[in-house]
């Protein structure tokens, strides 16, 4: 995924947690906030996976991370 892909999720975050609103759900909010902050954090590992670019040693075990079902990962 490309770095503004990242960059408006963490812009959107902040709009949510910086806009006032008497009728916005709380809970709602709260789930939206943490579906985002999920997002930033997977992002931000895969970006710094490849920025440095090692190789795996060969003992290290893969665990894969569920993914939700909207979720894609290019």
């Amino acid at each position: 995924m490309p770095s503004n892909n990242l960059d408006m999720l963490k812009v959107a975050l902040q709009k949510v947690e910086q806009t006032p609103d008497a009728n916005r759900d709380l809970e709602a909010s709260a789930e939206l906030k943490r579906i985002l902050v999920g997002r930033i954090a997977k992002l931000e590992l895969v970006r710094a996976i490849e920025v440095a670019n090692e190789a795996m040693p060969s003992d290290t075990e893969i665990v894969r991370l569920p993914l939700a079902d909207d979720e894609e990962m290019d």
